[in-house]
């Protein structure tokens, strides 16, 4: 037989309505410790419904989703590895000079390098945030 501590997550409330959740905490102060506050009577502060139990399986399911979107969302590798590489190489053409003078440029030609590395860095960062958004990434 299951009982009920073992199919709901303790002190996770949710409004069948809009899908607000409710985390209700203890907070110990003798001990220090957290407990679930496992008692109903909170209603929805968005529509005024009365909170239901979540259970384990309703939780997995929504944190298996989150996880599932923000990969989908994600940019990227080779997008991520053009950005940090733009973005060296801005840093390095920008104060590589200052720290070491082995490679010497006319300085023209070096804020010439750098303006070229920022645009690219600029549209590597357009594309990533166009995918973050759900655009086309032009």
């Amino acid at each position: 037989m299951i009982t009920e501590h073992l199919v709901y997550v303790p002190g996770m409330w949710r409004c069948p309505k809009c899908e607000f959740t409710l985390v209700q905490s203890n907070l110990n102060m003798l001990d220090g410790t957290v407990t679930a506050r496992d008692e109903a009577g909170d209603k929805c502060p968005n529509c005024s419904s009365a909170l239901w139990r979540v259970t384990y399986k309703d939780a997995y399911a929504e944190v298996m989703q989150r996880f599932e979107d923000h990969v989908a969302a994600a940019p990227s590798h080779a997008d991520m590895q053009m950005l940090a590489g733009s973005l060296a190489a801005v840093a390095g053409a920008a104060f590589g000079n200052v720290l070491s003078q082995t490679i010497p440029l006319v300085e023209k030609n070096r804020w010439n390098l750098v303006a070229r590395q920022l645009a690219d860095a600029t549209a590597a960062w357009k594309r990533i945030h166009a995918a973050l958004a759900g655009g086309s990434g032009s």
